[in-house]
């Protein structure tokens, strides 16, 4: 009876630590690659790049990358003060947008 109990415990708890994950999703920076200049953009340097490490692998690979909190805001704080969802980086245009949990 002990062994059951046990292993019905384990697996309620494997349970829940893997619907944790869809409980509190992540939250996401993506970069599409453009063939047009926008009318509004941030140019980012080198350096403000190495500030924002997923940014810069999503403009990289061109996909989504889950992103900590910190600079997902610091990112979004960014854009929103310039009111523009795309930057230059390297004389190469991006649209960025962003991935919000639920």
């Amino acid at each position: 009876m002990n062994k059951h109990l046990i292993v019905s415990g384990i697996i309620v708890l494997l349970i829940c630590v893997g619907l944790s994950g869809c409980v509190y999703p992540s939250q996401g920076i993506c970069a599409n690659k453009l063939d047009e200049i926008p009318d509004n953009f941030v140019n980012m340097s080198e350096q403000q790049m190495d500030e924002f490490p997923h940014l810069k692998e999503a403009v990289i690979s061109q996909e989504c990358f889950d992103t900590p909190k910190e600079e997902f805001n610091a990112l979004t704080d960014l854009l929103d003060t310039t009111a523009t969802g795309f930057i230059k980086y390297k004389d190469e245009y991006y649209e960025i947008w962003f991935v919000y949990g639920d």
